[in-house]
């Protein structure tokens, strides 16, 4: 699947302030799922001191800009042609036990400790993960799918762009959540069983029955031993395949932030406005076409905006998704 993506941000300020170096985590990534053939960064406002392609702590790609004066408004367009690769979700052989509780060897172990921890998460949440591992003889696949299955059929999904992810025992308790939300939950429950997870944030090219406008998306990835990380959308209910671009992934959400940093301003507030497009070709050629000859106003069909709380000096900024 080829598509085109076109996403402009804006934050305007209540007061000039003085924006610290901000690192946008919106590159789609190219690996064995997605292949991203050109990406592009325009800073609209202000004109940045610098800009740097970087590679974050968690191997995302990600550009890294810094200013040098006080401005009222941040905004950015990036826009992309990423061609998505993967048809079967299904298509690899574990290389290790096939049960939960799951052990990973020691070097695999090591290297994902933060991706396994779950001392915070409530019994609420590790109950449910338990039944649903009991139900299905334990077994990792059937265990990843019934839980995607559940959460999807038992959490009410919403757009809510404002503020942080719930906790996984509030979504729980409360059955409704938004994408991120769900992510979450999803991630609770299998690090209580052993597996590690991280969150992605990126795009879906169907929108869920809650949406009637263009968002960022979310979902989690599970580390399998013999298939690498593997993506599970509990927001769709579905194994995450071609209709999905991620462009970044951390063991935490705000590791995934698209847009991530700092200001300085006293008592400064400031609101987020966003626009993304995305648009299916069945050729590259034509969506390369298509991608050079159009200004990115002509690609914006979608508009949703978020007012965000006050942010004092030195509070980070993030783009909800």
């Amino acid at each position: 699947m080829i598509l085109t993506i076109d996403h402009r941000t804006t934050y305007t300020y209540t007061d000039r302030v003085f924006l610290e170096p901000q690192t946008i985590r919106l590159v789609p990534r190219s690996d064995a799922m997605q292949h991203c053939h050109t990406f592009s960064l325009n800073v609209i406002a202000p004109t940045p001191a610098g800009q740097a392609r970087i590679i974050d702590l968690d191997g995302n790609p990600a550009v890294a800009i810094w200013f040098d004066r006080l401005t009222d408004r941040f905004e950015i367009i990036t826009r992309s042609v990423v061609e998505t690769l993967c048809t079967n979700p299904f298509n690899f052989l574990l290389s290790l036990s096939e049960e939960v509780p799951f052990d990973y060897p020691y070097e695999a172990n090591f290297l994902l400790q933060p991706n396994l921890q779950h001392d915070t998460v409530s019994n609420p949440v590790r109950l449910m993960a338990k039944h649903l591992a009991d139900s299905t003889n334990h077994e990792i696949i059937p265990f990843l799918a019934a839980l995607t299955s559940w959460i999807f059929q038992n959490i009410e999904q919403v757009v809510r762009d404002e503020g942080e992810p719930f906790t996984s025992e509030k979504t729980l308790q409360s059955k409704v959540g938004s994408c991120r939300d769900t992510a979450v939950l999803f991630m609770d429950a299998c690090r209580t069983l052993g597996l590690a997870t991280r969150f992605v944030s990126g795009y879906v090219l169907h929108t869920g029955a809650a949406e009637t406008e263009r968002h960022l998306h979310a979902w989690a990835e599970v580390f399998l031993p013999g298939a690498g990380w593997k993506g599970f959308d509990p927001s769709r209910g579905l194994a995450v395949s071609d209709a999905h671009i991620a462009v970044a992934a951390g063991y935490t959400p705000g590791l995934a932030a698209p847009v991530s940093g700092s200001f300085r301003g006293k008592e400064a507030s400031s609101q987020l406005s966003f626009s993304i497009s995305l648009n299916e070709f069945f050729s590259l050629d034509a969506a390369l076409a298509a991608h050079e000859g159009q200004s990115p106003e002509q690609q914006f069909q979608f508009q949703s905006q978020q007012q965000s709380q006050s942010q004092f000096q030195g509070q980070s900024q993030m783009q909800s998704f």
